[in-house]
């Protein structure tokens, strides 16, 4: 492995989003055995940084089309210094 990356959605573009992307089939996360998670709800992610890993929180809104949505912590992934590959946290 030669790096990570965590990428997220913004938090208030493209409508109120999904649990998963109509192109993103069982098939398609199978052949791609890179990708850890995915999900196209709008959000946004929390990072922690340490001397000794990265940690990654995706939060994720239901709905953004009215207020008062709950912001949701639907999954936690890490990377520990010195360790390749991504974790779940």
């Amino acid at each position: 492995m030669i790096a990570a990356e965590f990428v997220g959605t913004s938090i208030a573009s493209g409508g109120d989003g999904a649990d998963r992307a109509g192109s993103v089939t069982p098939s398609a996360m199978s052949e791609n055995p890179h990708l850890k998670w995915q999900n196209s709800r709008r959000g946004y992610v929390v990072c922690r940084v340490d001397d000794k890993s990265w940690t990654t929180e995706y939060r994720t809104v239901s709905y953004i089309t009215k207020p008062g949505a709950p912001v949701e912590t639907p999954t936690k992934w890490r990377v520990e210094h010195g360790r390749p590959g991504i974790l779940p946290a």
